[in-house]
């Protein structure tokens, strides 16, 4: 090894301070994006403002951007102005009425039954191409038509009503034509049955799962990219990691963090940490799973409700510090507005403005 001389050496030591010292300039420091979701003028917060004082309200809370909605123009245009970015999200696989749109669109449980409305959510099949074709065309109208900054998917998974402490796993969709699909991709032959892609190719099937999901943000990516200004590109994700519910992320989720992150610009893990019956470090432990598995953004979702119970204002300024010191953490998402009162509008107040 050849040796280092002295000047060398205080090159590499001494000098980049001295230029640091001589130029005052501080490393940039990294802005944290702050992202107020479920937005609308009607909110008691905000109702009767104009567009000048609705911007001053968010600046004064500590917000950067905003989810509006898209026949909100002049506000997106006032936004602009003002430096805040405005973000939109738009639905994909959910809705009843998509099920009476496209009937093939329920999904179908392994025990060969309609899939079951739970509540408000009904799962939809993604693989449809009538869906898919319908959906991808929505977002190219986003991008052509609005000035909004970015496009967060939202429902981009199989079907699974998650957001309660003990979520029912189930495996879907074992109707014909989906099943004829992935024999096709496989190259398996057909008639399969669900027993027997369960029992006998469960890692095709979970791959061929995927596949589908990460196919349809590829796609969007390509659109998105199309534009004629900058859009970024997000997703609302399903908060477990690899070791939650044997993997259910992939094998019921169908989401890959480690493909998605390719085509994403930002990945939302919703950590709904009070549905979920979990405690404020979980947003943290997710968070920093899903840094290690994607190269991209991470903005965690941090939930205003008050369910089961209401949230202490300690909490919610816990579970905010928690999603933004995360490893990985770029960001944060607060959602959603209509849940948002004066206590923790105070709190978000003071710790976004005290980072």
């Amino acid at each position: 090894m050849r040796a280092i001389s002295f000047f060398t050496i205080f090159s590499l030591i001494i000098i980049p301070d001295l230029v640091y010292a001589l130029d005052n300039t501080p490393p940039e420091k990294i802005t944290l994006t702050r992202v107020l979701c479920g937005f609308s003028k009607s909110h008691p917060l905000i109702k009767g403002k104009t567009d000048s004082e609705i911007i001053a309200w968010l600046k004064k809370m500590g917000f950067n951007a905003v989810f509006c909605r898209t026949k909100e123009r002049t506000l997106i245009e006032n936004l602009h102005k003002a430096g805040i970015k405005a973000y939109v999200e738009y639905s994909l696989f959910v809705g009843e009425g998509l099920w009476q749109k496209y009937p093939l669109s329920r999904p179908v449980t392994s025990k060969g039954k309609p899939l079951k409305k739970y509540k408000w959510y009904a799962g939809v099949n993604p693989t449809v191409e009538e869906v898919r074709s319908e959906k991808l065309k929505g977002i190219r109208s986003l991008v052509e038509e609005t000035k909004v900054d970015g496009i967060w998917l939202d429902f981009i998974r199989w079907p699974c009503h998650w957001e309660v402490p003990d979520p029912e796993i189930l495996q879907t969709s074992f109707d014909e034509t989906t099943i004829k699909k992935f024999a096709a991709a496989t190259c398996l032959t057909t008639p399969l049955k669900a027993d027997e892609i369960l029992k006998e190719h469960l890692d095709e099937w979970t791959r061929w799962k995927c596949e589908q999901i990460t196919s349809f943000v590829a796609e969007t990516r390509k659109i998105v990219d199309s534009a004629k200004r900058k859009i970024i590109l997000g997703a609302f994700t399903v908060p477990w990691i690899d070791s939650d519910y044997n993997g259910a992320i992939k094998t019921i989720i169908g989401q890959d963090y480690e493909v998605l992150g390719k085509h994403l610009d930002v990945v939302s893990p919703m950590v709904y940490h009070r549905l979920c019956n979990r405690s404020t470090d979980w947003i943290g432990k997710v968070t920093t799973a899903i840094s290690e598995e994607v190269t991209c953004d991470i903005w965690p979702v941090v939930l205003l409700t008050d369910e089961p119970v209401k949230l202490p204002p300690l909490e919610l300024e816990k579970a905010i510090r928690t999603a933004l010191k995360a490893k990985g953490s770029r960001g944060i998402i607060l959602f959603p507005l209509r849940d948002l009162e004066s206590d923790k509008a105070r709190v978000i107040e003071n710790t976004l403005n005290n980072l």
